[in-house]
């Protein structure tokens, strides 16, 4: 299995209804990708940071601390 790594913001709830409300018109388009991540999953990436073959790793809520 392969696990796909990034960070991501989390958006707040009036954010995703609004995007999940341009699915009709923007599956018009035919782009490329086929299927639509459920609302609840919806997020902005910010880094994506490659991906993993047989290790899950925990993920990291809150934000990140410089040092």
């Amino acid at each position: 299995m392969s696990f796909h790594y990034f960070i991501a913001m989390k958006l707040d709830h009036s954010t995703k209804e609004w995007l999940d409300s341009w699915k009709p018109d923007i599956n018009k388009y035919h782009l490329p990708y086929k299927t639509w991540v459920h609302k609840q999953d919806y997020h902005i990436t910010l880094q994506f940071l490659g991906g993993n073959q047989g290790r899950k790793a925990e993920p990291i809520d809150g934000p990140s601390k410089s040092r």
